[in-house]
């Protein structure tokens, strides 16, 4: 397995787990990634990067970079781990379409003085003043957002 994975890994279940997971020498290649990322490079590391990077090899794991993104991202997480936590969302409030069209030839299109059009305003309102962000008219979803 890669070693991002592995460091967002430690930082979601942490070390114990880690270890139990991939072993302990695929754990301990991971935190020197991780170290890696968040430390300075020494001043002859800095040196010989210059040659370093007009070399095949340095282009090959400039490609890989992508990758790489993903344990910046998990040591991210691990540094805000005590931090407070938000609870997450189990899902979406969808609320579900109730029966059919009031008249399909107004449809999607509902004009001031057709009985789909007051329906749909009567939803809205409905809506809006549940507090809602979406709500659904005959069969689509609509934002209760306002222009």
């Amino acid at each position: 397995m890669a070693l991002p994975a592995i460091v967002a890994f430690i930082a979601r279940a942490g070390i114990p787990a880690a270890v139990k997971k991939f072993g302990t020498k695929a754990v301990k290649e991971a935190q020197k990634h991780g170290k890696d990322m968040v430390t300075k490079p020494t001043s002859g590391q800095t040196k010989s990067s210059v040659a370093t990077k007009g070399q095949r090899t340095y282009r090959s794991g400039q490609r890989k970079g992508a990758a790489t993104g993903a344990g910046l991202t998990a040591l991210g997480s691990m540094a805000k781990k005590n931090s407070e936590e938000k609870p997450k969302a189990t899902g979406r409030n969808k609320p579900k379409a109730t029966g059919g069209r009031t008249n399909p030839k107004d449809f999607p299109t509902y004009g001031k003085k057709t009985e789909s059009g007051a329906a749909f305003r009567k939803a809205f309102k409905e809506a809006n003043s549940k507090g809602q962000k979406t709500f659904t008219f005959e069969g689509r979803r609509y934002s209760t957002d306002k222009k």
